[in-house]
């Protein structure tokens, strides 16, 4: 599935292997060193998102504009490194699960989740508005 501009909320659910999923630049990042009792761990390139091993996970994304806030608690809120302008979300195997396109080589992204380590509910957030000199070269 294909997260674009303009575009609605877009869900998706999977078991993940290992109980993580990772949000990172489409062409690959930087692992984290991780532990299991944290929700998010980042490096400039690469978040490492605790969730459940056991059940199905729940990963919706979509603009943070046009995304309620949800009523999980907020795990992450920062910069991510995309030079590839497209963010994967991936099962620790490589499995894509999603690809987000991303107007700049740093996007904003805030991540919620339903609880600690074991979340079986993760919100992903994207600043999908291009910069102002992407909008307009000559400034």
């Amino acid at each position: 599935m294909v997260l674009a501009r303009n575009a609605a909320l877009v869900v998706t659910r999977v078991a993940a292997p290992k109980g993580v999923v990772l949000v990172e630049d489409f062409g690959g990042g930087e692992l984290p060193l991780w532990f299991r009792t944290q929700r998010v761990v980042a490096t400039a390139t690469c978040l490492v998102v605790a969730c459940s091993a056991q059940t199905a996970t729940e990963i919706k994304a979509a603009d943070l504009k046009v995304l309620p806030v949800p009523a999980d608690s907020i795990a992450f809120d920062g910069r991510l490194m995309t030079p590839s302008r497209r963010i994967a979300v991936r099962t620790i195997l490589g499995a894509t699960l999603l690809e987000i396109l991303v107007p700049g080589a740093y996007t904003h992204v805030r991540i919620w989740t339903n609880g600690g380590a074991d979340a079986d509910q993760i919100t992903l957030g994207v600043n999908l508005t291009p910069p102002p000199d992407v909008l307009n070269p000559l400034l």
